[in-house]
Protein backbone atom coordinates (compact mmCIF):
# COMPACT_ATOMS: atom_id res chain seq x y z
CA UNK A 1 0.00 0.00 0.00
CA UNK A 2 1.81 3.41 -1.33
CA UNK A 3 1.65 6.47 1.26
CA UNK A 4 -1.49 7.73 -0.26
CA UNK A 5 -3.36 4.99 0.50
CA UNK A 6 -1.94 4.75 3.90
CA UNK A 7 -3.10 8.91 4.41
CA UNK A 8 -6.40 8.13 2.97
CA UNK A 9 -7.27 5.00 5.47
CA UNK A 10 -6.13 7.38 8.55
CA UNK A 11 -8.24 10.06 7.34
CA UNK A 12 -11.54 7.86 7.27
CA UNK A 13 -10.33 6.17 10.53
CA UNK A 14 -10.71 9.97 12.08
CA UNK A 15 -13.78 10.22 10.00
CA UNK A 16 -15.28 7.57 11.14
CA UNK A 17 -14.41 7.47 14.75
CA UNK A 18 -16.09 11.47 15.37
CA UNK A 19 -19.15 10.47 13.24
CA UNK A 20 -19.60 7.07 15.22
CA UNK A 21 -18.92 9.05 18.34
CA UNK A 22 -21.62 11.84 17.58
CA UNK A 23 -24.36 9.33 16.42
CA UNK A 24 -23.80 6.77 19.11
CA UNK A 25 -25.63 8.86 21.75
CA UNK A 26 -28.63 10.42 19.62
CA UNK A 27 -29.71 7.96 16.86
CA UNK A 28 -28.49 4.12 17.06
CA UNK A 29 -30.24 3.32 13.46
CA UNK A 30 -27.56 5.82 12.12
CA UNK A 31 -24.57 4.31 13.69
CA UNK A 32 -25.79 0.80 12.87
CA UNK A 33 -25.04 2.13 9.06
CA UNK A 34 -22.04 4.48 9.98
CA UNK A 35 -20.10 1.31 11.50
CA UNK A 36 -21.03 -1.24 8.39
CA UNK A 37 -19.82 1.10 5.81
CA UNK A 38 -16.41 1.91 7.81
CA UNK A 39 -16.07 -1.99 8.07
CA UNK A 40 -16.13 -1.71 3.90
CA UNK A 41 -14.10 0.91 3.63
CA UNK A 42 -11.57 0.74 6.01
CA UNK A 43 -8.10 -1.38 5.18
CA UNK A 44 -7.78 -1.86 8.95
CA UNK A 45 -4.12 -3.66 7.55
CA UNK A 46 -2.74 -0.12 6.53
CA UNK A 47 -1.97 0.64 10.14
CA UNK A 48 0.73 3.06 10.13
CA UNK A 49 3.07 3.97 12.86
CA UNK A 50 2.50 7.68 12.18
CA UNK A 51 -1.75 6.81 12.77
CA UNK A 52 -2.01 4.82 15.92
CA UNK A 53 -3.77 7.41 17.45
CA UNK A 54 -6.64 7.81 14.62
CA UNK A 55 -7.16 3.83 14.74
CA UNK A 56 -7.59 3.95 18.77
CA UNK A 57 -9.36 6.71 18.29
CA UNK A 58 -11.58 4.34 16.00
CA UNK A 59 -11.32 1.26 18.14
CA UNK A 60 -12.58 3.47 20.96
CA UNK A 61 -15.89 4.81 19.40
CA UNK A 62 -16.29 1.27 18.17
CA UNK A 63 -16.03 0.20 21.80
CA UNK A 64 -18.41 2.66 23.15
CA UNK A 65 -20.55 2.33 20.52
CA UNK A 66 -21.06 -1.55 20.95
CA UNK A 67 -21.25 -0.48 25.02
CA UNK A 68 -24.44 1.04 24.37
CA UNK A 69 -25.78 -1.67 22.22
CA UNK A 70 -24.88 -3.51 25.48
CA UNK A 71 -22.58 -6.00 22.95
CA UNK A 72 -19.78 -6.56 26.04
CA UNK A 73 -17.88 -9.04 23.83
CA UNK A 74 -17.92 -7.07 21.11
CA UNK A 75 -16.75 -4.03 23.06
CA UNK A 76 -14.44 -5.57 24.54
CA UNK A 77 -12.51 -6.67 21.02
CA UNK A 78 -12.33 -3.67 20.10
CA UNK A 79 -11.07 -1.53 23.14
CA UNK A 80 -8.58 -4.54 23.20
CA UNK A 81 -7.67 -3.79 19.81
CA UNK A 82 -6.96 -0.01 20.99
CA UNK A 83 -5.15 -1.37 23.64
CA UNK A 84 -2.10 -2.99 21.40
CA UNK A 85 -1.95 0.65 20.10
CA UNK A 86 -1.04 2.52 22.82
CA UNK A 87 1.95 4.67 22.79
CA UNK A 88 1.92 7.30 25.95
CA UNK A 89 0.31 4.84 28.68
CA UNK A 90 -0.02 7.90 31.22
CA UNK A 91 -2.18 10.32 28.76
CA UNK A 92 -5.48 11.79 29.53
CA UNK A 93 -6.90 9.79 26.39
CA UNK A 94 -5.18 6.52 27.99
CA UNK A 95 -7.06 6.90 31.16
CA UNK A 96 -10.59 7.14 29.58
CA UNK A 97 -9.38 4.70 27.44
CA UNK A 98 -8.84 2.19 30.95
CA UNK A 99 -11.76 3.56 32.39
CA UNK A 100 -14.09 2.36 29.13
CA UNK A 101 -12.28 -0.81 29.13
CA UNK A 102 -12.63 -1.45 33.35
CA UNK A 103 -16.48 -1.09 32.52
CA UNK A 104 -16.30 -3.30 29.87
CA UNK A 105 -14.11 -6.23 31.40
CA UNK A 106 -16.60 -5.67 34.78
CA UNK A 107 -19.57 -6.99 32.38
CA UNK A 108 -18.05 -10.19 30.74
CA UNK A 109 -15.34 -11.13 33.85
CA UNK A 110 -16.15 -13.31 36.81
CA UNK A 111 -12.99 -12.07 38.25
CA UNK A 112 -13.70 -8.07 38.58
CA UNK A 113 -10.16 -7.64 39.67
CA UNK A 114 -8.40 -7.30 36.15
CA UNK A 115 -11.60 -4.56 36.29
CA UNK A 116 -9.95 -2.83 39.08
CA UNK A 117 -6.66 -2.63 37.92
CA UNK A 118 -7.65 -0.88 35.13
CA UNK A 119 -10.15 1.67 36.78
CA UNK A 120 -7.20 2.48 39.53
CA UNK A 121 -4.86 3.23 36.55
CA UNK A 122 -7.47 5.50 35.22
CA UNK A 123 -8.03 7.22 38.42
CA UNK A 124 -4.25 7.45 39.20
CA UNK A 125 -3.91 9.36 35.68
CA UNK A 126 -6.84 12.05 36.70
CA UNK A 127 -5.74 12.79 39.92
CA UNK A 128 -2.71 13.67 38.42
CA UNK A 129 -4.20 16.09 36.16
CA UNK A 130 -6.86 16.84 38.47
CA UNK A 131 -9.62 16.35 36.57
CA UNK A 132 -12.59 16.26 38.65
CA UNK A 133 -15.07 14.24 36.56
CA UNK A 134 -12.98 11.70 35.57
CA UNK A 135 -12.02 10.93 39.36
CA UNK A 136 -15.41 11.06 40.38
CA UNK A 137 -17.26 8.93 37.62
CA UNK A 138 -14.34 6.13 38.33
CA UNK A 139 -14.57 6.26 41.72
CA UNK A 140 -18.02 5.70 41.22
CA UNK A 141 -16.83 2.54 38.67
CA UNK A 142 -14.18 1.08 41.42
CA UNK A 143 -17.00 1.42 44.17
CA UNK A 144 -19.16 -1.19 42.08
CA UNK A 145 -16.66 -3.02 41.14
CA UNK A 146 -15.49 -3.47 45.26
CA UNK A 147 -19.22 -3.84 45.53
CA UNK A 148 -19.38 -6.77 43.08
CA UNK A 149 -16.36 -8.57 44.84
CA UNK A 150 -18.21 -8.61 48.33
CA UNK A 151 -15.89 -5.78 50.22
CA UNK A 152 -18.96 -3.61 51.12
CA UNK A 153 -17.20 -1.31 53.77
CA UNK A 154 -14.52 -0.35 50.44
CA UNK A 155 -17.34 0.12 48.23
CA UNK A 156 -19.57 2.89 50.76
CA UNK A 157 -15.97 4.66 50.98
CA UNK A 158 -15.26 5.25 47.66
CA UNK A 159 -18.81 6.52 46.82
CA UNK A 160 -19.07 8.80 50.16
CA UNK A 161 -15.57 10.21 48.69
CA UNK A 162 -16.70 11.08 45.15
CA UNK A 163 -20.09 12.56 46.91
CA UNK A 164 -17.71 14.90 49.18
CA UNK A 165 -16.25 15.56 45.35
CA UNK A 166 -19.66 16.01 43.75
CA UNK A 167 -20.65 18.43 46.40
CA UNK A 168 -17.23 20.50 46.02
CA UNK A 169 -18.01 21.57 42.27
CA UNK A 170 -20.07 24.82 41.90
CA UNK A 171 -22.59 22.95 40.10
CA UNK A 172 -23.68 19.64 40.66
CA UNK A 173 -23.71 16.96 37.84
CA UNK A 174 -27.40 15.27 38.68
CA UNK A 175 -26.58 12.42 36.46
CA UNK A 176 -23.78 11.48 38.24
CA UNK A 177 -25.40 12.50 41.66
CA UNK A 178 -27.91 9.71 40.81
CA UNK A 179 -25.47 7.37 40.35
CA UNK A 180 -24.00 7.57 43.47
CA UNK A 181 -27.71 7.00 45.42
CA UNK A 182 -28.06 4.07 43.27
CA UNK A 183 -25.03 2.31 43.96
CA UNK A 184 -25.08 3.10 47.91
CA UNK A 185 -29.04 1.70 47.57
CA UNK A 186 -26.67 -1.41 46.09
CA UNK A 187 -25.26 -2.08 48.49
CA UNK A 188 -27.66 -1.30 51.39
CA UNK A 189 -29.35 -4.20 49.45
CA UNK A 190 -26.24 -6.45 50.05
CA UNK A 191 -26.31 -5.53 53.55
CA UNK A 192 -29.95 -6.51 53.55
CA UNK A 193 -30.94 -3.48 54.51
CA UNK A 194 -33.99 -3.41 52.21
CA UNK A 195 -35.54 -0.46 53.88
CA UNK A 196 -32.43 1.94 53.01
CA UNK A 197 -31.41 0.43 50.11
CA UNK A 198 -35.04 1.11 48.44
CA UNK A 199 -34.49 4.68 50.31
CA UNK A 200 -31.81 5.72 47.70
CA UNK A 201 -33.15 3.86 45.16
CA UNK A 202 -36.27 6.50 45.14
CA UNK A 203 -33.63 9.21 45.28
CA UNK A 204 -32.08 7.82 42.20
CA UNK A 205 -35.21 7.61 40.18
CA UNK A 206 -36.50 11.26 41.49
CA UNK A 207 -33.06 12.97 40.44
CA UNK A 208 -33.23 11.22 37.05
CA UNK A 209 -36.78 12.26 36.43
CA UNK A 210 -35.05 15.94 36.61
CA UNK A 211 -32.69 15.10 33.56
CA UNK A 212 -33.99 14.67 29.81
CA UNK A 213 -32.75 11.25 29.60
CA UNK A 214 -34.74 8.92 32.03
CA UNK A 215 -33.48 5.40 30.70
CA UNK A 216 -30.96 5.24 33.29
CA UNK A 217 -34.01 4.51 36.14
CA UNK A 218 -34.37 1.30 35.01
CA UNK A 219 -31.49 0.19 37.39
CA UNK A 220 -33.28 1.19 40.28
CA UNK A 221 -36.65 -0.30 39.63
CA UNK A 222 -34.59 -3.67 38.69
CA UNK A 223 -33.15 -3.58 42.14
CA UNK A 224 -36.31 -2.79 43.55
CA UNK A 225 -38.16 -5.52 41.58
CA UNK A 226 -35.17 -7.73 43.11
CA UNK A 227 -35.87 -6.65 46.99
CA UNK A 228 -39.79 -7.32 46.17
CA UNK A 229 -39.07 -10.72 44.59
CA UNK A 230 -37.41 -11.81 47.94
CA UNK A 231 -40.46 -10.79 49.68
CA UNK A 232 -42.54 -12.72 47.46
CA UNK A 233 -44.68 -8.72 46.78
CA UNK A 234 -46.27 -9.92 43.62
CA UNK A 235 -47.70 -6.99 43.50
CA UNK A 236 -44.74 -4.87 43.15
CA UNK A 237 -42.88 -7.68 41.41
CA UNK A 238 -45.42 -7.51 38.62
CA UNK A 239 -45.27 -3.54 38.40
CA UNK A 240 -41.84 -2.82 38.68
CA UNK A 241 -40.68 -5.61 36.26
CA UNK A 242 -43.35 -4.26 33.13
CA UNK A 243 -41.37 -0.49 33.53
CA UNK A 244 -38.16 -1.99 33.65
CA UNK A 245 -38.99 -4.29 30.67
CA UNK A 246 -40.89 -1.31 29.04
CA UNK A 247 -37.46 0.75 29.48
CA UNK A 248 -35.28 -2.28 28.11
CA UNK A 249 -37.57 -2.17 25.60
CA UNK A 250 -38.34 1.02 24.06
CA UNK A 251 -33.91 2.11 24.40
CA UNK A 252 -32.58 -1.43 23.20
CA UNK A 253 -31.00 -2.03 26.32
CA UNK A 254 -30.08 -5.82 25.36
CA UNK A 255 -28.07 -7.08 27.98
CA UNK A 256 -31.23 -5.69 30.58
CA UNK A 257 -33.91 -7.11 28.68
CA UNK A 258 -31.78 -10.57 28.45
CA UNK A 259 -31.85 -10.34 32.45
CA UNK A 260 -35.00 -9.24 33.12
CA UNK A 261 -36.70 -11.98 30.99
CA UNK A 262 -34.41 -14.55 33.65
CA UNK A 263 -35.74 -12.33 36.28
CA UNK A 264 -39.34 -13.46 34.74
CA UNK A 265 -38.31 -16.86 34.55
CA UNK A 266 -37.35 -16.91 38.36
CA UNK A 267 -41.04 -15.22 39.26
CA UNK A 268 -43.17 -18.39 37.66
CA UNK A 269 -40.00 -20.42 39.71
CA UNK A 270 -40.92 -18.69 43.05
CA UNK A 271 -44.79 -18.98 42.43
CA UNK A 272 -44.27 -22.52 41.86
CA UNK A 273 -45.05 -22.69 38.06
CA UNK A 274 -42.52 -24.81 36.75
CA UNK A 275 -43.57 -25.12 33.53
CA UNK A 276 -43.60 -21.77 32.45
CA UNK A 277 -39.95 -21.60 34.33
CA UNK A 278 -38.78 -23.71 31.86
CA UNK A 279 -40.44 -22.33 28.90
CA UNK A 280 -39.52 -18.73 30.26
CA UNK A 281 -35.58 -19.95 30.46
CA UNK A 282 -35.64 -21.23 27.09
CA UNK A 283 -36.80 -18.31 25.71
CA UNK A 284 -34.36 -16.18 27.81
CA UNK A 285 -31.37 -18.62 26.59
CA UNK A 286 -32.16 -17.72 23.14
CA UNK A 287 -32.28 -13.90 23.39
CA UNK A 288 -28.86 -14.19 24.60
CA UNK A 289 -27.76 -16.74 22.27
CA UNK A 290 -29.10 -14.19 19.57
CA UNK A 291 -27.74 -10.97 20.99
CA UNK A 292 -24.36 -12.62 21.46
CA UNK A 293 -24.34 -12.70 25.30
CA UNK A 294 -21.96 -14.88 26.17
CA UNK A 295 -21.92 -14.14 29.63
CA UNK A 296 -25.87 -14.39 30.34
CA UNK A 297 -26.07 -17.13 28.21
CA UNK A 298 -23.37 -19.36 30.34
CA UNK A 299 -24.89 -18.27 33.81
CA UNK A 300 -28.70 -19.16 31.76
CA UNK A 301 -28.16 -22.41 30.63
CA UNK A 302 -25.75 -23.51 33.69
CA UNK A 303 -28.94 -22.79 36.05
CA UNK A 304 -31.54 -24.29 33.73
CA UNK A 305 -29.23 -27.65 33.35
CA UNK A 306 -29.04 -27.69 37.06
CA UNK A 307 -33.10 -27.65 37.51
CA UNK A 308 -33.02 -30.72 35.46
CA UNK A 309 -30.22 -32.50 36.40
CA UNK A 310 -31.67 -32.54 40.32
CA UNK A 311 -35.37 -33.79 37.93
CA UNK A 312 -33.15 -35.97 36.63
CA UNK A 313 -33.78 -34.99 33.49
CA UNK A 314 -30.38 -35.76 32.29
CA UNK A 315 -30.52 -35.79 28.57
CA UNK A 316 -31.86 -31.95 28.81
CA UNK A 317 -29.34 -31.78 31.46
CA UNK A 318 -26.56 -32.46 29.23
CA UNK A 319 -28.05 -30.27 26.68
CA UNK A 320 -27.52 -26.80 28.38
CA UNK A 321 -24.39 -28.15 30.16
CA UNK A 322 -22.64 -27.89 26.98
CA UNK A 323 -24.03 -24.86 25.74
CA UNK A 324 -23.25 -23.14 29.18
CA UNK A 325 -19.52 -24.11 28.21
CA UNK A 326 -20.29 -22.96 24.50
CA UNK A 327 -21.03 -26.33 22.81
CA UNK A 328 -23.82 -25.43 20.07
CA UNK A 329 -25.08 -28.11 17.82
Amino acid sequence: MNSIEVHTQHLLAKIFGVLIGHYTNHNVEETDKLYDVSKRVINEDSIHDHYHKDFIYLYRKYGNYFFTKQLYEKANYYLTKAERLIEDEFSMESAKFYYNISIVKQRILEDKSLSLIYSKKALHIFEMNNFTMGIIKTMITIAVQYHLMDRLEESLKYLNTAQERLEEKERIDFQLQSSIEYNIGRVYQKMEDDELAIFHFEKAIDIIDSLEVKKDKIYSYNAMLEIYLKKKNWEKVDHYLSIALEIANINNLSYLYVELNGIKAQIYKSRGDELYYEKQMKKTIDLALQESQTSLVTSLAEELANYYYEYRFYKKASDYYRISNGIIE
